[in-house]
């Protein structure tokens, strides 16, 4: 008998008998009895269905067993009174061995997607989220990333997106749902762990609807110009990073058509002043000035058809674009 069929039934007895009692007439014996079968049955009824014994079946099934056993209808009730469960929840989220099974199985994963007690106790968890992020398959990933309950907990969670940026299969997963990468490229908390990493940094360049949420997000491209220079440096070898030279002294102006974001600038004829602008600013509008010497600086910028400006004289200069088309 599963823990919920028991509460079931004992709850279901404890009513008969408890409506068997004539009040008026009951003995004293009577009474006390009863009132200790009403405190029992209250117990219970309010009780939180987790136990060591739900944990421990958790962890002694495999994602297929766990799989089979939530076709039962008695057994998915016991499951969704565990998700609902604060520490129940942190309990499964804690143990490698049940977090390993749910992720495994497409059904405990929907559930625990749909429920945001579940969520927060997963995202809070680097084992947890270990187990989602880090599987051999996307369907975990994919799970959450379908659902705005449980993105809303991941994108706010350091733990749950440092596991997500660190494993490609996650960022595939992530950035084939547009809804999920939105949520992501709002979140400041989200982005700081994707521009820290250089995986996940480099999945979203490679796909076209990425680069256009994170050009629009000033949240994304703040938490890009405060990444480490380690995964700057990483990025600009990727097939959408091309320089941007000014060296001949008779060049006026530079133009790159489209979506751009800058990388990296720096002068190569010492501290000269240069500008970079989208073209459709105007003339005093829009300008990214910077006057340094021959040292690269991280500087992240969105430009919609950029133009390198300057005022009175042809400055050499270089900067890292990427092509965000």
């Amino acid at each position: 008998m599963s823990y919920t069929q028991f509460r079931n039934n004992y709850l279901t007895e404890a009513e008969n008998r408890l409506a068997a009692v004539n009040i008026s007439t009951a003995t004293t014996n009577e009474l006390l009895a009863a009132g200790a079968l009403y405190k029992m049955a209250a117990a219970i009824a309010e009780a939180d269905l987790i136990g060591p014994s739900a944990l421990r079946l958790l962890e002694l099934m495999s994602g297929g067993q766990l799989q089979t056993w939530l076709q039962d209808a008695a057994n998915r009730e016991t499951f969704e009174r565990i998700l609902s469960s604060p520490e129940a929840m942190r309990a499964v989220a804690a143990s490698s061995t049940a977090m390993q099974a749910v992720a495994a199985s497409s059904t405990a994963m929907q559930a625990v997607a749909a429920s945001s007690t579940a969520m927060q106790a997963v995202a809070a968890s680097s084992t947890a989220m270990q187990a989602v992020a880090a599987s051999s398959t996307a369907m975990p990933m994919q799970a959450v990333a379908a659902s705005s309950t449980a993105m809303q907990a991941v994108a706010a969670s350091s733990t749950a997106m440092q596991a997500v940026a660190a494993s490609s299969t996650a960022m595939s997963a992530l950035l084939a749902n547009s809804a999920a990468w939105n949520t992501v490229v709002a979140s400041s908390t989200a982005m700081q762990a994707v521009a820290a990493s250089s995986t996940a940094m480099n999945a979203v360049l490679n796909d076209s609807v990425a680069r256009g949420a994170l050009w629009a997000s000033s949240t994304a491209l703040a938490a890009i110009q405060n990444a480490p220079a380690a995964v700057i440096d990483s990025l600009l070898t990727h097939p959408r990073v091309s320089m941007m030279n000014n060296n001949p002294s008779n060049l006026t102006s530079t133009f790159i058509s489209g979506k751009s974001m800058t990388l990296r600038v720096r002068n190569t004829g010492g501290s000269d002043t240069n500008y970079l602008r989208d073209l459709a600013g105007g003339s005093g509008s829009g300008d990214d000035v910077f006057t340094t010497t021959t040292a690269w600086t991280t500087r992240v910028r969105a430009y919609s058809n950029l133009r390198h400006y300057n005022w009175s004289n042809n400055y050499p200069f270089q900067a890292y674009v990427v092509n965000m088309n």
